[in-house]
């Protein structure tokens, strides 16, 4: 997971240069997108629940439908970043130059 190890001092960082560098970064920027998405589909989950429940009340209708507006702009902002991030990872040309999306836990392949 990134500098994790290096945190907790189970491993040493190697950078070797400054594309070794932006591969690490790229690499924690990339274990915490699957925590992001994941924080922005369960905004989106709680606006439409909190929307279906509110039945006629109109400001609670209102409040799902600004937490689920929140939730879709929040993803297409994680995944913009993400798209920038390889992009500079691919720019300085890495030895690692395509970030792989975040994995899906229990996910078999």
């Amino acid at each position: 997971m990134g500098l994790t190890p290096y945190i907790v001092s189970a491993q040493t960082l190697q950078l070797t240069s400054i594309g070794s560098f932006f591969s690490s970064i790229a690499g924690l920027i990339q274990d915490i997108i699957g925590l992001l998405i994941g924080v922005a589909v369960l905004i989106i989950v709680y606006g439409v629940v909190k929307f279906i429940a509110s039945g006629d009340d109109a400001d609670a209708r209102k409040s799902g439908a600004a937490f689920m507006a929140y939730g879709i702009v929040g993803i297409f902002v994680i995944v913009s970043i993400w798209g920038l991030v390889n992009f500079v990872n691919v720019s300085i040309d890495t030895d690692d130059a395509v970030v792989t999306p975040p994995s899906i836990p229990g996910a078999t392949s």
